[in-house]
């Protein structure tokens, strides 16, 4: 047994390894190329995870904040809150520390002879306070203030800040022109704070207050309310008594509270709660990359050291420990590992700032993805773990060698062992399982995104252009709307090229509308908890022919549809078949807040908020007939015209300022732009699951590659004698492409049990396809055994071009 210092050793070892990794340099740039590719694809997807699922809030004791919706009869759908029963939950409720409300709106701020759109988030006072957050500089507003005081001042984004005063504490005590109000700065936010967590993009946070007109009526439910729950409070216990307070004012307010509750949800599980599938279902198929790039790597050291067994038993021979034989194959593996993980690294530092560029517009707290500790520490632990797991088993095939097999010289056809054949075999067949899993999730995601493609809009996609606006809303009042929207649709249709133009205050597919009770003249009121819901959208007369929307029955809107005339409005198809199945619903008058409706028109159905959400109910009302509706001022102008959107934004922009000047532009996009965008989180997990897929493929295929051409040359005496007895060349290739086939079959049986298990995570995901769509694992199969194939075929070409004698004489 050698004496000789540990450090001398250990010296020696990494003198050999290195030795021999650099003699070997296709092997070892395949391993490191695997290597990052594996372990570099398992951190960035780690830090999507990180960033959105492990991280906490970015607020003070985040795990007590909450959520909180009023529930809609008769399905208990989850809806805004009325501002009179947040009134009365603050009053009443014993277990929340605060309860706050906010809305989100557009305003326009006034520069000199310029204005800009801007995002904000009208508040109550104690919506900062409910989050435990602070100012950058300033404070944030009071009540204290006095009321008009109060009601006058904002807290700005510290981006603002930067972009109008150079410095946050600049800002304070400045003033800024929203609409037709003037406020003063108090407070700046840092920039780091973001409502909800992730989704950046607010300017300005405005006081909210409620006039008695709004408490005393509730009808209306579009406020947005979080809670912080008190220390020693439960979500459960909170939630029970909110369901009390609730069926308490059922009992006081029976005709508008008849039927809703309540119901809670963490503010996390709001946030990212609908993600979390996807992405554990993402952090599994990147594990199973690792695992195909750990059996791949393993396969690759086990062919190499079926290469070099004479070496390793000359070694032996001369008195080498099998231990220390074994340890050489895990310090390559180690210095392997360590070279692949700084590569690895570069590619995760990409990858990262890839995804997180990519997914800002569609994934909660994209802004944080990034390299943390968390994640250095996920990539030492990957790194370590890989290096034992695909030099461990090598090493153990070599501290178990048969020497004297091995010496046999002139015997290649005994230098691979019945274990170490069977071993590639597996790992091939578990590379082939993995590969058809990731194809299967990369598939259904396909699937969907055709399936999106194909779907019927309700609307002529087209030329389509939306240029979205947010009225001043004390300038341009709810009875003053089309004041503004009339004559600016005058001048955008007399722009060149403009064929037809229409506003409509929620678009299609981006969001949903205003969602109200009703009652059916001639009809019983409903029972306790049915009452009729529908969609309300404000149009004006040229929005059904500028999208394309087919008016089924009845007509259009039309001159005659004019303030203080009859109130008339236009529903769809689905509302027609739901509450005048077998009817014409033209004629028949609605009861709205103790208004009286006249249907004069059964339009087309149109998605209202997304592709993959069938069309609710809905009633269409006339622009010009907006008087006393109370819609939000948010409204969209869909113009269709042959001209590209980019030479007419400029038309459109002179059009709506020669209307009013001080009118900001929120955006302006094409309907192609507002359809892709509502699949972009599918197209992006497709692309992440594809690439996935696309690799794991490859590998599969080289592994198949690798252990059928060693069969071949393991086998090459054998396939002489067979050819010498009359073996035909089409049998021989044969037998070698039955050898590809075994372990394509062996992983697909494995594989398709794997498929249904991962797949069922993306359901959340899926459109019109099931987790285990026979199309989709039909056509994901034929791939991995035409890869298997493909795999074999040079193998087996070359076995069937031997030569028999010459066969024969390399024995």
């Amino acid at each position: 047994m050698s004496n000789a210092p540990v450090s001398d050793v250990v010296t020696q070892d990494l003198r050999i390894a290195v030795r021999s990794l650099v003699r070997r340099p296709f092997f070892t740039g395949v391993v490191l190329l695997t290597f990052a590719l594996g372990v570099g694809a398992n951190t960035a997807i780690f830090s999507v995870a990180n960033a959105i699922l492990i991280e906490p809030l970015p607020y003070s004791h985040p795990d007590q904040l909450v959520q909180v919706f009023e529930t809609y009869p008769p399905n208990g759908d989850l809806g805004g809150v009325a501002p009179a029963n947040l009134n009365d939950w603050q009053a009443q409720s014993t277990t929340f520390a605060q309860l706050a409300g906010y809305r989100w709106t557009n305003l326009t701020a006034k520069w000199g002879a310029s204005a800009d759109q801007l995002v904000a988030l009208r508040a109550t006072p104690n919506f900062f306070t409910a989050l435990g957050v602070r100012p950058l500089a300033g404070r944030f507003f009071a009540s204290g203030d006095g009321s008009k005081a109060w009601a006058q001042t904002i807290v700005v984004s510290e981006a603002f800040a930067l972009s109008h005063f150079a410095t946050a504490s600049g800002a304070l005590g400045r003033t800024v022109t929203l609409g037709e109000d003037t406020y003063t700065i108090v407070g700046v936010m840092p920039e780091w704070f973001q409502f909800p967590a992730g989704y950046s993009g607010t300017d300005v946070w405005i006081p909210l207050s409620f006039s008695p007109a709004e408490l005393s009526k509730r009808g209306v439910h579009d406020l947005n309310v979080i809670g912080r729950l008190k220390p020693n409070a439960t979500r459960e216990g909170a939630e029970a008594e909110m369901r009390t307070i609730a069926a308490r004012l059922q009992r006081i307010y029976p005709s508008v509270q008849q039927g809703r509750s309540v119901h809670l949800t963490s503010l996390r599980d709001q946030v990212i709660g609908p993600l979390r599938p996807t992405l554990i279902a993402l952090l599994g198929a990147a594990a199973l990359l690792l695992v195909i790039t750990c059996t791949n790597i393993a396969g690759l050291f086990l062919a190499r050291e079926a290469s070099r067994s004479q070496e390793m038993a000359i070694r032996s021979a001369l008195g080498a420990a099998r231990g220390r034989l074994a340890r050489q194959v895990v310090v390559e593996g180690f210095l392997l590992a360590l070279a692949g993980a700084i590569l690895a690294l570069l590619l995760a530092l990409e990858a990262a700032s890839f995804l997180r560029s990519l997914g800002v517009s569609i994934l909660p707290r994209a802004d944080a993805i990034a390299l943390n500790g968390k994640v250095f520490a996920f990539l030492f632990v990957v790194s370590l773990l890989t290096g034992i797991a695909f030099s461990v088993v090598p090493a153990l095939m070599a501290s178990r060698a048969d020497l004297q097999a091995k010496l046999k010289l002139g015997s290649p056809g005994s230098s691979t062992s019945v274990g170490q054949q069977w071993s590639r075999r597996v790992l091939a067949s578990f590379q082939i399982a993995v590969a058809l899993i990731l194809l299967s999730g990369a598939g259904l995601l396909l699937r969907t995104l055709v399936r999106f493609h194909e779907e019927d809009l309700g609307f002529q996609p087209g030329p389509l252009i939306d240029v979205h606006v947010a009225l001043a809303k004390d300038k341009y009042g709810t009875s003053e709307y089309s004041g503004f929207c009339l004559p600016a649709l005058e001048r955008v249709m007399a722009v060149p090229g403009v064929e037809a133009a229409g506003w409509i205050s929620k678009l299609p597919i981006l969001e949903w509308g205003t969602n109200s009770t009703f009652l059916i003249a001639g009809r019983p009121p409903a029972a306790a908890g049915d009452a009729p819901l529908a969609e309300q959208r404000v149009v004006s007369a040229g929005y059904f022919r500028a999208m394309g929307i087919p008016i089924v029955q009845g007509r259009n809107f039309a001159s005659q549809d004019r303030r203080n005339a009859p109130l008339s409005v236009v529903v769809n198809e689905t509302f027609a078949k739901k509450y005048f199945p077998g009817q014409s619903p033209i004629g028949r008058q609605l009861l709205l807040s103790g208004v009286t409706l006249t249907i004069i028109g059964e339009a087309g159905d149109v998605r209202q908020a997304g592709l993959d959400r069938n069309p609710l109910p809905e009633v269409d009302f006339s622009l010009s007939q907006l008087e006393g509706l109370g819609f939000e001022p948010s409204m969209h102008l869909v113009v269709r015209s042959a001209v590209p959107p980019d030479q007419l934004a400029g038309a459109l922009r002179a059009a709506i300022a020669s209307t009013d000047p001080n009118q900001a532009i929120v955006r302006i996009q094409t309907l192609d732009d507002v359809v892709r965008h509502s699949v972009a989180d599918r197209r992006l997990y497709f692309c992440l699951l594809g690439a996935f897929a696309f690799v794991a493929v490859i590998l599969a295929t080289a592994g198949i590659f690798g252990v059928t051409t060693h069969f071949v040359a393991q086998r090459v005496r054998e396939i002489g004698i067979r050819m010498a007895l009359g073996a035909t060349p089409e049998s021989v290739a044969r037998m070698v492409l039955a050898q590809g086939l075994w372990i394509a079959s062996v992983g697909v049986a494995i594989g398709l049990t794997g498929a249904v298990l991962l797949t069922s995570f993306l359901k959340s995901m899926l459109y019109g396809t099931a987790p285990t769509d026979p199309a989709t694992l039909s056509a994901v199969v034929a791939i991995v055994v035409a890869s298997a194939l493909a795999a074999s075929y040079l193998p087996a070409r070359r076995a069937a071009r031997l030569a028999p004698m010459n066969a024969v004489k390399s024995e």
